[in-house]
């Protein structure tokens, strides 16, 4: 889970307690994880919005149990003991490690800790993007929502004119920040286009998308999602 994801790891479990009041502890180092999927289109603007469903066999925020099941508690700690390569695609590549531990029930899992990005290389819409920074934090304990500090740079061109652009995105799936500058100067939204293909004469993509404000902010929230 999610449908895409190959992983091998160790494990080393106890289950204990009373049959009606169990307890899954221990330790999993994960050696191998690669997801595989796809997350395209619309469904990348559903994954930023942070509606449930994330296109056709895709991830999905997993549902809060009306009413208890199996009474199995967890405490389950998940690390990397070495760098795994999370993502290795013709389009991608990227390498982290994970320090994470699970809690609460298995109704009711809550996922705390973090993921460090330590490489990363990424295609997108005709542009090479490589890593400056990057961290996923686990913090919320009624519901798994990541929170992203991830820093990218790309040289995109336009027309004869090379920009090297440096972007940040801070925040959640559901709200989020993301600034954008390049060299040479270039406005947030003609950055943003550029990025998203918009065509070789940069200068007049602002104007075009002044209003309304709706399509600007409709193009941030794309940007960041198709990047995140």
């Amino acid at each position: 889970y999610p449908p895409g994801l190959q992983s091998t790891v160790n494990t080393s479990l106890q289950l204990t307690g009373p049959v009606d009041a169990p307890r899954l502890t221990g330790d999993v180092e994960v050696l191998q994880a690669s997801y595989g999927g796809q997350v395209e289109g619309e469904g990348l603007l559903a994954l930023a919005s942070g509606r449930a469903e994330v296109g056709a066999g895709a991830l999905t925020t997993p549902p809060i149990a009306q009413e208890p099941g199996f009474p199995l508690t967890l405490d389950i700690r998940i690390n990397t003991p070495a760098p795994v390569t999370f993502i290795e695609r013709s389009n991608a590549t990227i390498d982290g490690r994970a320090n994470l531990r699970i809690t609460g029930t298995i109704d009711r899992p809550e996922l705390l800790g973090d993921v460090s990005i330590e490489r990363a290389e990424i295609n997108i819409g005709g542009n090479r993007y490589t890593l400056r920074h990057g961290s996923i934090e686990f913090l919320n304990r009624t519901r798994i929502d990541p929170v992203f500090d991830v820093e990218l740079e790309t040289r995109p061109r336009s027309g004869s004119q090379v920009f090297t652009v440096t972007l940040r995105i801070n925040g959640t799936f559901g709200k989020f920040a993301m600034s954008a500058e390049s060299d040479p100067y270039l406005s947030q939204t003609e950055i943003l286009s550029l990025l998203l293909g918009a065509p070789p004469d940069v200068t007049n993509v602002e104007s075009q998308l002044r209003s309304p404000q709706a399509a600007q902010e409709r193009l941030v929230q794309l940007a960041a999602a198709q990047i995140i």
